[in-house]
């Protein structure tokens, strides 16, 4: 696992599969469009999808137009390790205490 920038963190297999990799992503409010700052923080999970061969795309393609799907959708998953769990925890801790502080020194702001 490693940190792409500071709102921004790569998130590796354990099976070391360069494609089993997830973006855990956050905007914050203020680094939007002003239209949208009264949204609040956005949070984002991407999953890389593994790469088929042509023949089982071909087979899922069809079988989604035709309507036979799995019960439950399509999904991918990876495997975090403890420490990669500790560092989602502080990854997001630090983002929303960052959030927190900023909305208090806007309220000590106004009330000044």
């Amino acid at each position: 696992m490693i940190g792409l920038d500071d709102n921004e963190l790569l998130l590796r297999c354990s099976c070391g599969s360069k494609e089993h990799i997830a973006w855990l992503t956050y905007e914050p409010a203020d680094q939007r469009d002003h239209n949208m700052k009264e949204m609040g923080d956005d949070w984002y999970l991407s999953i890389g999808l593994d790469r088929f061969r042509f023949w089982k795309r071909l087979r899922t393609a069809v079988r989604y137009v035709f309507g036979s799907y799995e019960r439950y959708g399509a999904y991918v998953e990876i495997v975090l390790k403890n420490e990669d769990m500790d560092k989602i925890s502080t990854f997001i801790g630090t983002r929303l205490a960052e959030t927190h502080l900023a909305e208090l020194r806007a309220e000590e702001a106004k009330e000044s």
